[in-house]
C-alpha cells in the first residue's frame, strides 16, 4: 500500500458546502416542474439528478483527482484511479418527493476512507437546511453549518414523533403516537441524529 493512502485526506469542508449549495440551485431550477423518467429498477430520475451528479463529480475530479467516486446515477471512479478514499453521491435523495413538489428531498455527499464512513453532508435546498458530520481529523465542521449527529435518548416534553420510510407500514404493525413519512432516507437519518425524531426502518 502507498504510505500516502494511510494518511487522513485533507478535505476542505467549506468548499464542499459551496459546491452543494450550487448544486441546490440547479435542483431548484427544476423543482415543481421536473419531468421524471423511469430507470430500469423503476425508480424515478430527472434531468436535475443527472446535472447535479455531473456538476459535483466534476468538482471532485478537479479538487481530489486521486479519489474514487460512486454516484447514484452511474458515475464510477475518478480518472480510473483505485483509491483508499471514496466519495459517494446521491444527487437527489427523495426524487419522488422532488417530482411531486414536496420539500423533503436533498443532496447527499459522503466520504469513506478504507471503507469506513468519515464525512457526510446532506443539504435540503427547498428548506435551506444543511447538516454536516465528520470524524475527528476529517475536516473542521463549522457549528453554523450543521450539527454533528448524536441520537437523543430522552424526548421529554416533546413527546414521541417518529419518522419512517414510505413502505414501513408494509413491514410492521406500527403502534406509536405520531409518525411522519418523509421522502428522503437521508432526511430520516438526519432527523434521528439531531434528536428531532427517531427513524423507523
Amino acid at each position: 500500500m502507498n504510505p500516502n493512502e494511510k494518511a487522513i485526506p485533507n478535505i476542505d469542508i467549506t468548499l464542499l458546502i459551496v459546491w452543494v449549495r450550487q448544486a441546490g440551485q440547479i435542483a431548484l431550477r427544476y423543482f415543481r416542474h421536473a419531468k421524471p423518467q423511469r430507470k430500469p429498477d423503476q425508480s424515478l430520475v430527472t434531468q436535475a439528478d443527472l446535472e447535479i451528479e455531473q456538476f459535483l463529480a466534476a468538482k471532485i475530479r478537479v479538487a481530489y483527482p486521486r479519489h474514487g467516486l460512486i454516484g447514484e446515477e452511474g458515475t464510477r471512479g475518478v480518472n480510473g484511479h483505485a483509491s483508499s478514499v471514496l466519495w459517494t453521491l446521491d444527487p437527489l435523495d427523495g426524487t419522488t418527493a422532488f417530482v411531486h413538489g414536496l420539500p423533503d428531498w436533498g443532496i447527499a455527499l459522503g466520504l469513506l476512507h478504507h471503507g469506513q464512513p468519515r464525512l457526510g453532508l446532506f443539504y435540503m435546498p427547498a428548506l435551506d437546511d444543511m447538516t454536516i458530520a465528520a470524524s475527528k481529523g476529517y475536516g473542521k465542521v463549522d457549528p453554523k453549518g450543521g450539527p454533528r449527529g448524536t441520537v437523543q435518548p430522552e424526548w421529554g416534553l416533546k413527546g414521541f414523533l417518529a419518522t419512517s420510510s414510505a413502505s414501513a407500514h408494509r413491514k410492521y404493525r406500527i403502534d406509536v403516537g405520531r409518525i411522519r413519512t418523509v421522502g428522503s432516507v437521508s432526511a430520516n437519518l438526519v432527523y434521528t441524529a439531531r434528536g428531532s425524531a427517531p427513524s423507523l426502518p
